[in-house]
């Protein structure tokens, strides 16, 4: 595969070698020129370049460092005065590769760049067999951190709301045994006096009386949706088992998945809260690595919700006006037309994708957020466990300011 190499430079010189070059040691390489900075940190973002050639002063900034972090397999070959000792120690403490010094030496610029393309083809190979190992390292870790809190808060929350949801209904009979008998004395004693009509009607006696049915009813509501999250909170926490595969549901992986990211929905950063809608299918249990599978999703979801965070969500309605979108994500499932598969679909209304973020969106290390904002191993990750585990697949449709949606195939006979 040939190397990909930007310069980032407004010497001629340095353009005629490489020109010249490219009849011979660079014939097969691809060679991007480019004058300004800007321009050429947009392109490292959003490429995958081998190399780049510049002139170190545009670069000796953070800048350098955050395209460092987000292409760690760039090298970088920075372009000096000669002499100027000062900015080569910095270059080289910032990660550059290599130097070179004006003017430029035909024979040491083709030593730079054979050096540059053999090391960067000697570093791709020790990062193919090691990002696969890093990424399954910090993911197992980070899902088996979520799966014990779910499975200790699930713990904590069981005994009182076992005691509860056991005590309700006595608390109910209770009630209406003694609503019975006040209603019993106000029969037999139509006229209790005043003392006693003055208290039943500072305290509403007759509104109390409806409204204990209507509170003990909430009670039992409340105490029956904690049960259904301390249910999915363990079904999470079982689930988060990789070592062997299990009979699960997914959409039930679905739920307990959403129940761990309730507090990413409510929205931050300016953006509303994020509406969910489910529409899930009838789908049979699947043979599966369920904590994987988890993962999956997580990554997915929090991946729809970073970008609906990214759009400013206009919530001011004119009179007669439309109503604007609102922050949504979509998910479906289904069986395949042909049976064989179960489709998860998690689509976005948010600002969609480039062709080049696309095309690189499931690459190690890859990532469009500012630098220590993420990893880039989620989606990376994601389609090893989909394809390489499970034997399916993972696929990404998105246009810009169309949102995205990724779907996951995941076959219903275990291969």
């Amino acid at each position: 595969m040939p190397a990909r190499i930007l310069v980032v430079d407004d010497d001629q010189h340095l353009e005629q070698l490489l020109q010249q070059l490219s009849q011979n040691i660079l014939a097969e390489e691809e060679l991007i020129f480019v004058n300004d900075s800007k321009e050429a940190i947009e392109k490292i973002k959003l490429n995958n370049y081998d190399m780049v050639i510049t002139n170190i002063k545009p670069f000796l900034d953070e800048s350098w460092l955050e395209i460092k972090e987000i292409n760690r397999k760039i090298q970088i070959i920075a372009v000096l005065e000669s002499g100027d000792t000062v900015n080569i120690r910095k270059a080289m403490n910032q990660g550059a590769f290599d130097f070179l010094t004006k003017p430029i030496d035909k024979e040491e610029l083709e030593k730079v760049i054979k050096n540059s393309i053999e090391a960067g083809k000697k570093r791709k190979e020790i990062l193919k067999k090691t990002e696969p190992i890093i990424a399954k390292t910090i993911q197992d870790e980070k899902m088996d951190s979520i799966a014990q809190v779910a499975a200790g808060v699930a713990h904590e929350i069981n005994n009182p709301v076992g005691c509860i949801g056991g005590n309700i209904n006595h608390v109910e009979g209770y009630i209406k045994d003694i609503l019975e008998h006040l209603e019993l004395y106000q029969e037999k004693f139509p006229e209790p006096g005043d003392e006693i009509e003055e208290h039943a009607e500072e305290i509403d006696l007759e509104y109390l009386k409806e409204d204990l049915e209507k509170i003990i009813g909430s009670i039992k509501a409340a105490t029956e949706r904690i049960n259904q999250i301390s249910n999915q909170l363990r079904i999470f926490a079982r689930s988060s088992d990789n070592t062997k595969k299990g009979t699960v549901n997914l959409n039930e992986c679905l739920d307990s998945t959403l129940l761990i990211l309730k507090q990413r929905l409510k929205g931050k950063h300016g953006c509303p809260p994020i509406q969910i809608i489910k529409e899930y299918g009838k789908v049979p249990d699947v043979e599966c690595y369920a904590g994987e599978m988890n993962q999956v999703f997580i990554n997915i979801i929090t991946n729809a919700i970073e970008a609906l965070e990214t759009v400013t969500w206009n919530r001011e309605v004119e009179k007669g006006a439309a109503k604007p979108p609102s922050p949504t994500i979509w998910i479906r499932s289904e069986v395949s037309k042909d049976e064989t598969e179960i489709v998860i679909r998690i689509k976005d209304n948010g600002p969609g994708m480039t062709d080049e973020v696309k095309e690189r969106a499931f690459e190690p290390l890859f990532t469009t957020k500012s630098f220590g904002k993420a990893a880039g191993l989620g989606l990376s990750m994601s389609k090893q466990i989909v394809e390489e585990k499970h034997g399916g697949k993972l696929t990404c449709v998105s246009e810009p300011g169309e949102g995205a949606e990724f779907a996951i195939a995941i076959p219903i006979v275990s291969n």
